[in-house]
Parts: structure tokens; sequence; C-alpha cells
């Protein structure tokens, strides 16, 4: 598979896998808290004396939870998430909230917290000892006028995070991949039958943990002063992810193995699926109809205490699903025409010389990210992104101002011109086929006196000497430049060929057009090759080949 194609193309009998619904059979158990903290006379202390400060809070019915895991393999890992536990002072809080309306934010979200017992009442503007602070934030929610609270656990020296190794943040998501793979598999078992895809969420998933009391001492929150212990899990903390994915792939499994829903796929708190159109269920707290796995969902969530709203529960045969729009009719996934719309806005705001010819090092990050994203359903551009990747190399002031230049430009308004028309990824056709499997086989070569190349498909062959381009004399450039002339006379002379094998013997070459990554006018080559791998719909692999088997190729 060519590397640049981010996994989203699948094998013709692909078997579906969910890491998130396979997680809790294979994993180890949950750590407990180390002997360190065990030990911790502050803390303990703390929270001997001050148990109404310290709760394990959760709407969860663990008794339920239990019962229905009677039968799960990894009894050790189920354990460690479902058994209830009940067992020096640092305040990096001093971050000023001096936005009036960040300010009010805060205060509301506090109250409600409060309200949920999820924080604590103020027990003063001291801490206890063993009690660690740090700072809270406010920032504005992507393409959004709403806000975020954020927990800075990473703030300073002795944060939390610090004393959590990087690799137990690790955790493993369904993704569009997935979806894919199993929508695939429904098409071929049955056809064009109508189906609906569903998507539902749970409410405040993170807040639903409580967290071990030695971990809620090192949770305190301080909002106009007042000092309050948050006893849940929180968004910011390295292992609050892996937290929540834990103990929701107990619940997965429940689905799946238990419920029998089956095909139930997670990205965090986002669950989704398929159904049959003419499969519903009635499902009373919402007064309406829902696919039936759906519906079955939202009635295990009810058993097991977990909360949702009716809004975020949707359906449809075209919905967005983990930030992309999906649909089940046409197997396509794309963005949104709005999601498109704003994103190729923004990069040709960002390329306006006449508003800015400089943007800071988090700018040019920010719109990289933002790009690298749609990439997933254009992967094909992501030459559009080589120049500012350059730019970016070895930045790391995230203030200092960096010059867009000509060939960030071109490379952004290229990315632009063709994400504003693109039809993203269609299910069907996304086939990670073999080279055994091609349309038409192309040898190639190249010298630093001439290029040449042959078809065993139509026997024949094309040679040229090599053109003086201001006196270039790299064999690489010329190599690539090869694989281009092939798709021109490709493009021209076989249009029925849909796809493509070249074989090379130069591996720099291979690895160039297998990423689609490459700099300065090699990257100017990758750009020309998209644009007729684009307008004729043409599937692209270049594979490497021994240069003792490429001895036609090499002869010409």
């Amino acid at each position: 598979k060519p590397r640049f194609a981010r996994d989203f193309l699948w094998e013709e009998h692909e078997v579906s896998f969910s890491p998130s619904v396979n997680l809790s059979i294979f994993v180890s158990p949950l750590p407990t808290p180390p002997v360190s903290e065990l030990n911790s006379a502050a803390a303990l202390s703390t929270i001997s004396t001050h148990t109404d400060l310290f709760k394990i809070i959760t709407p969860i019915k663990v008794d339920c939870l239990e019962a229905l895991l009677s039968t799960h393999p990894n009894r050790p890992f189920v354990k460690s998430v479902s058994e209830k536990e009940y067992p020096i002072t640092w305040d990096n809080s001093h971050r000023p909230i001096l936005d009036p309306r960040h300010q009010e934010f805060l205060r509301t979200q506090r109250d409600e917290e409060i309200k949920l017992n999820q924080y604590s009442q103020s027990f003063g503007t001291e801490l206890l000892p063993g009690m660690y602070s740090m700072p809270t934030g406010v920032v504005p929610k992507p393409h959004s006028s709403n806000l975020r609270r954020v927990n800075d656990l990473s703030a300073g020296v002795y944060s939390p995070n610090s004393m959590i190794p990087k690799s137990e943040g690790t955790i493993r998501l369904d993704g569009i991949r997935h979806l894919g793979t199993v929508l695939r598999r429904v098409r071929r078992s049955h056809g064009n039958v109508p189906l609906l895809l569903f998507k539902s969420d749970v409410s405040r998933a993170y807040r639903l943990i409580p967290m071990h009391p030695l971990w809620q001492v090192k949770q305190i929150v301080t909002i106009d002063g007042q000092r309050h212990v948050d006893r849940c899990n929180c968004f910011g903390g390295r292992a609050g992810g892996r937290c929540w994915c834990s103990f929701y792939s107990l619940v997965l499994w429940i689905a799946d193995h238990i419920w029998d829903i089956k095909d139930l796929l997670a990205y965090i708190d986002d669950n989704f699926s398929w159904e049959f159109a003419d499969e519903t269920l009635w499902y009373e707290p919402y007064r309406c109809y829902l696919p039936r796995k759906q519906g079955r969902l939202l009635q295990l969530w009810d058993y097991l205490g977990i909360p949702h709203r009716q809004s975020k529960q949707i359906f449809g045969s075209a919905i967005k699903i983990i930030g992309y729009h999906v649909n089940i009719d046409t197997m396509q996934v794309t963005m949104e025409d709005e999601d498109r719309r704003l994103l190729v806005s923004s990069v040709l705001h960002f390329c306006n010389s006449k508003l800015s010819r400089r943007h800071t090092v988090r700018d040019f990050q920010r719109l990289a990210g933002w790009v690298n994203w749609g990439l997933n359903v254009e992967p094909r551009l992501r030459p559009g992104l080589a120049s500012v990747y350059d730019k970016l190399s070895g930045k790391e002031n995230l203030h200092q101002l960096l010059y867009v230049n000509w060939s960030i430009q071109r490379d952004l308004r290229w990315f632009a011109e063709h994400f504003s028309n693109g039809n993203g990824i269609y299910l069907i056709d996304a086939i990670a086929w073999e080279a055994s499997e091609a349309d038409m086989f192309v040898f190639t070569d190249a010298c630093l006196i001439g290029m040449g190349f042959w078809s065993p498909n139509t026997s024949q062959a094309v040679y040229c000497n090599i053109p003086v381009i201001r006196n270039y004399r790299d064999i690489f450039f010329f190599e690539a430049l090869t694989v281009l002339y092939v798709l021109y006379w490709v493009a021209e002379a076989s249009p029925t060929v849909s796809r493509l094998a070249i074989y090379y013997d130069s591996s720099n070459t291979v690895d160039i057009f297998n990423s689609l990554r490459a700099q300065g006018i090699y990257n100017t080559l990758l750009r020309l090759s998209v644009d007729i791998l684009k307008s004729r719909n043409l599937d692209l692999r270049v594979y490497h080949i021994p240069g003792e088997r490429n001895n036609i190729a090499d002869a010409l």
C-alpha cells in the first residue's frame, strides 16, 4: 500500500476488527497507585482528615456492570476497572483569567460540577498538605463561538502528567478505516439493500470515571481563589483517555457478546455503526423510533447508568462521523460542504499577501494540522503541505514570525484548488490492489544522457535524450521526471487504463511517489503527477525492481 493513502485502502475481502471492542480482551490490568503515593504521609493525612472532600462519584451502576462482565475472559483487567477502592504540596494555579466572559464561563462550569458532586465545595483559599493545584484556562472550541475549559495538568516541572509515563497514555481507537471495513463487508453481503448509519454520544464521558483519592489530591481546581477537589477523570490528564477507554472497552464487550449489538465502533465517546433501514425500535425515553442497534445501545446505557442526550443521537443514510461526512448510499467518505469551504477559505486567507505576509509558528502549525486533517479524505494532495513543513523545520519559538514565501503560496493554492473540487474516498474503489491486478505495467530507467520506458502491455518503448534544464545534472531528478513522462504518455495513449503499475530500480524515486513527500523541484514533479492522476482518475503504484531485472528499460 502506498504510504500517502494513510490506511484508507482496503483489501478485497478484509476482515473487520475493532481495537476498542477487543481492547479489554488483551490489555493488562490498570496500574494501582505507586508505593511512593501509598506511603505519602501528607496526602494520606489530608485524605483521612477531610473525608468530605474526597469521594468516589460516578453515575455508573457498578453492580450491573460487574454482573454483565461475569463471563469476560480477562478477569484481572475487569477487576482493575470495576473494583471500588477507598483508600509535598504544590500550587501552580497562578494563571490569571483576564477576559470577563471567560471568568463567567469558569464560574458556570464550577457551579455545574459542584451540583453534580464532581467538584467538592470550596475548602478555602489555601492548599492542604499533599495537594497540587494546576492552571485552569478557557479556549474557544474549533470553528465555534462556544468555549471549552482547559485543565493544564502538564504545566510546570512538577506537573501531575510528568508523574505518568507517556506509554501509559497510549490508546487505540476505532476510526473511519474500521467503519469502512465493516461497510464494505455489509455491502458485499447484502448488495444495495437500504441501510442507515447512526452515531450516539455519551454525555460527559471522561467525567463518568471516578479517580482514586490519591489522584484527587493532585487535582485541586482554583477558581476565584477558592479551592475545590476535582473527584473525576478530566480532559487534559495524560492517562485520562486510557481511563475512559479502558472502562468503555468493557461496555463494548458487553454490547457485542451479551447484548448482541454487532459491528459497534467507538472513538472516545462517539459510537457509530450501521443498521438495515427497516430494522427500527421504539425508544420510550425519547418517544421516537431509532435504528434497532442504536435503540439497543441506549437501553444498555440506561441499564448501566451511562448518561446521554437526545440531540446527540443521530441517524441517516449520510451523517457526520468523527468529523467526516459518510454516505452509506454512495459509499463515500468526504468532508461536509461547509467544512470544506471553511478550510479552503482559511488556506487562501493565509496566503493572501495583501493581508499579511508573515504568520507565527503557531499559526503555521494550526493551518498544517487542519490541512493534514483534510488529507485523510484527499490523501493525494499531500504535496500541498511540503513547503509549509519545510518552513516549520527546526522552529521551536511558537511566536516567531515566518514569511509566507512564493513556494508556500503556490503549494497551498494548489491544494485549495483541488480540495475545493474533491470527492473524498469511495469505499468500493479504494482497493489495495496488487501489482498483478494492474491494467498496465511500465518499466522505466534513466541516466545522465537519456530516459526511457517500455510497456509489455502495448509492446511499445519510448526513449528521449536528457533535456537541458538549467544545467540540472542530478540523476535523481531525471529518474523522477521519467515517471511524470510515463503518466503523460499513459494519459494520452491509453485513456481506458485505471490502474497503472510502474517499476523502477531507483529506491528514492519509488519512495517519493509512494509517500508523495519531497522538497523543492521534486515536489513540483509530484504536484504535476497528481494533476494527471486526478484529471484521469488514474490509480498509480510505483514498485521497486532490482537493476538486473530491469534490463530492457536500462538498455533504452
